[in-house]
């Protein structure tokens, strides 16, 4: 659902909320496997139900009122996502059966400048951290230290990412993009630096906001 108005002849906003519900039978996966062992650990998630609310605001202003010639975009969006299922991890034989009680929220700041026609500078901030609970332990000669750093489920770290781009569109349908980006990992940080040509052939529906 979404909402918006103008404030002006320059200026527009647009809020929004949205909602997702699912649920599953089963997922399954592995962990990582250690040095000397043969196989790695598998786990599976049984009778799960996934829940998704987010909220997102966008705000445009074009200064000199033509937003073809230049436009300030600013955009954020908060998400949040719960998950409950039963765990079964296996392992050498052994297996442990928990209930888990996963969450996960995030959000995202943005803003975007056409400073000219043809050109624009922009800027990202995103993070996402995940609250992760196993209950009920059912430990069958299983380190469960070990098991939670194998699945990651005990993963409660804020991964984060600063983002800086720089555009070039030679029309509406071509777009020629610079980005360099750097992220915050829980026992790394990781650098990216990216050039990307994008091109669009064929008819194209209408511009969304």
């Amino acid at each position: 659902a979404k909402i918006g108005h103008d404030l002006s002849a320059n200026a527009s906003w647009q809020l929004g909320v949205s909602g997702y519900r699912t649920s599953f039978l089963s997922r399954s996966g592995e962990s990582h496997a250690h040095a000397g062992e043969e196989e790695a650990a598998e786990f599976a998630m049984h009778d799960g139900d996934v829940e998704i609310v987010g909220a997102d605001a966008v705000f445009k202003w074009a200064p000199t009122g033509n937003s073809r010639e230049q436009q300030l975009v600013l955009q954020a969006e908060y998400f949040q996502r719960d998950e409950t299922a039963t765990l079964d991890f296996a392992e050498d034989g052994n297996n442990v059966v928990a209930d888990y009680d996963g969450e996960q929220s995030g959000y995202y700041a943005q803003a975007v400048f056409r400073f000219l026609p043809a050109w624009r500078v922009g800027a990202r901030y995103d993070a996402i951290k995940a609250d992760n609970v196993l209950a009920e332990l059912e430990a069958n000669g299983i380190d469960l230290v070990e098991f939670l750093a194998d699945t990651g489920f005990d993963n409660t770290d804020t991964i984060s990412r600063a983002s800086w781009m720089l555009d070039y569109s030679r029309s509406e349908f071509s777009r020629l993009r610079f980005q360099y980006s750097s992220s915050d990992l829980p026992d790394d940080r990781d650098e990216l630096f990216l050039i990307q040509y994008t091109m669009s052939l064929g008819a194209h529906g209408a511009h969304r906001y």
